[in-house]
């Protein structure tokens, strides 16, 4: 998908690359569709899991939220970015595809919210309003990074986030 994007990938193509039959694939994914919701879910599953399996070695508090944004931001590259919303168009007309995202959401706010359990406790964006906050800024971050040429507003955005996440939580999170 990287080199063809998603309109150039073919359920045959996948085969003929996997070398495995053409009729495994069917069986298996029944459609284009789906074997690319399947494919999405599986990397984009794994890249939170192991962003989270990591940010909970590091102490609670800003030094977890700054892992969990800056390896998201390492993770999902423009090439990435570009596959995310191309497909995102056949998900979002097949609705067991679009229910697959959902599920998705779903557990990546909830990794967010087990990760920062203790950020921002007894504050206005404690748990899941942080998770929430952290996830939109990585989807705008994605669209900004296929948009923009230079990296410089992001990083400015980056550190906004962080100032205001310091001054929200309070020194004794950082």
């Amino acid at each position: 998908m990287v080199r063809d994007g998603v309109t150039g990938v073919s359920v045959r193509s996948v085969a003929a690359e996997a070398d495995v039959y053409l009729a495994a694939v069917h069986y298996h994914f029944g459609s284009k569709q789906e074997l690319l919701g399947s494919l999405m879910q599986h990397v984009y599953e794994t890249a939170v899991d192991n962003a989270a399996t990591e940010a909970k070695k590091l102490p609670p508090g800003l030094p977890r939220v700054r892992y969990v944004v800056e390896w998201l931001l390492q993770f999902w590259t423009k090439e990435t970015d570009l596959i995310f919303f191309e497909a995102l168009g056949y998900v979002l007309r097949h609705e067991p595809q679009l229910e697959d995202l959902r599920r998705f959401y779903r557990h990546w706010t909830d990794l967010l919210m087990e990760v920062l359990a203790d950020v921002g406790r007894g504050t206005a964006i404690e748990g899941r309003p942080l998770a929430v906050l952290i996830r939109i800024f990585i989807d705008g971050t994605a669209i900004d990074r296929l948009v923009q040429e230079s990296s410089a507003d992001r990083e400015l955005a980056v550190g906004a986030l962080e100032e205001l996440l310091e001054h929200m939580l309070g020194p004794d999170t950082a």
